[in-house]
């Protein structure tokens, strides 16, 4: 098994794809063997290219608050557990201002899908961002708008929009969210994203409940499908007050693994270290970028509204996400011939 493991691996980087089958064979049929295989093969795409730079998108935590109110998520709406906060403009500024400091100049806004904020003064915000650090990139990451709205900020100046798609087969979908909410309509938003011209990322959660291994194969067919230019890999990681708190988190190795498939199916596409990554393992984020990853979003939101956003129990939380994790990623991948870069100013 593991010689036609291989020579999936093969057919994987020649095409860029492989049936749906092939994905979940080869995701079922891992070993140490096909890991390192897999991994020699993303690096070798990422060093090809030069000194392989790490990218820095520092990440602001705008709000706790949502309308939603999904089976695994810590901020859902139904949790009556959680204090909740929100930041304004100058909040988001001065966090900006911070990180700035420190040669970010690439920055993640995202926040539950919080209705307090009227679409007028997310625009006002970008643009306040923009404003102030004309250089700047601006990413938003605030759940499912109407197109209109998505122009709206596009027009004040977002960059880029991050919407997980989580789970892209509808049966697994249905087991993490409300009856009011569709996967369907959240596909439409990624292609209505890239119709408007964002950097569109998405992302695929690994270990969450009732997962299985061919919902993990229709991730991998649905983001060859949209070909995002971000695609993050998270482990799932069980949150205080929700119906999942007690399951098991999911696995980093895993998680790895299918960042140095990414990284073969796309040679070009952006991937970031997701926080979780960091949170569950302390090497974590040295493994993910080893596997092909090529940017960390280290967060400039602090306590206590870092630990109030993420809501996982203390024992879970074993890495650093804050700005100080950028000084030790950089002193970690010191030997290899990866480099750590704060942006283009």
């Amino acid at each position: 098994m593991q010689e036609q493991v291989i020579q999936w691996i093969e057919q994987l980087q020649k095409a860029g794809q492989l049936p749906e089958e092939a994905y979940g064979a080869l995701i079922q049929y891992r070993s140490q063997e096909s890991l390192e295989e897999l991994k020699k093969r993303a690096q070798k795409i990422v060093l090809d290219k030069g000194k392989q730079e790490i990218s820095v998108c520092g990440t602001i935590s705008l709000s706790n608050y949502c309308k939603n109110d999904c089976a695994y998520c810590g901020i859902r709406r139904e949790n009556r557990f959680l204090n909740r906060f929100r930041m304004d403009e100058k909040d988001v500024l001065e966090l900006c201002q911070k990180g700035w400091e420190r040669g970010i100049s690439s920055f993640l806004i995202q926040g539950g899908e919080d209705l307090q904020y009227s679409y007028g003064e997310i625009a006002h915000m970008i643009t306040g961002i923009k404003a102030k650090y004309s250089k700047s990139r601006v990413t938003l990451s605030l759940g499912e708008k109407s197109g209109t709205v998505y122009e709206q900020w596009k027009r004040a100046g977002a960059d880029g929009y991050i919407l997980c798609h989580e789970t892209a087969r509808d049966s697994h979908y249905r087991k993490l969210h409300p009856a009011n909410m569709s996967l369907l309509r959240r596909k439409q938003c990624l292609w209505e994203l890239k119709e408007i011209g964002y950097q569109v990322g998405t992302g695929m959660m690994v270990g969450s409940p009732n997962q299985r291994i061919d919902d993990l194969a229709a991730d991998l067919v649905f983001l060859r499908q949209l070909m995002p230019d971000y695609i993050q890999v998270y482990p799932f990681i069980p949150a205080q007050g929700t119906e999942y708190e007690n399951e098991r988190s999911g696995n980093v190795e895993l998680v790895c693994y299918l960042i140095s498939m990414l990284r073969i199916m796309f040679p070009d596409a952006t991937i970031p270290v997701a926080q979780g990554v960091a949170l569950l393992d302390k090497s974590g984020m040295v493994r993910a970028v080893k596997s092909g990853a090529d940017m960390i979003l280290p967060d400039m939101t602090g306590e206590p509204a870092f630990s109030l956003y993420h809501n996982y129990q203390k024992r879970l939380m074993r890495g650093k996400i804050g700005l100080e994790s950028v000084a030790v990623l950089r002193l970690q991948l010191q030997e290899t011939e990866y480099e750590i870069i704060t942006g283009d100013r």
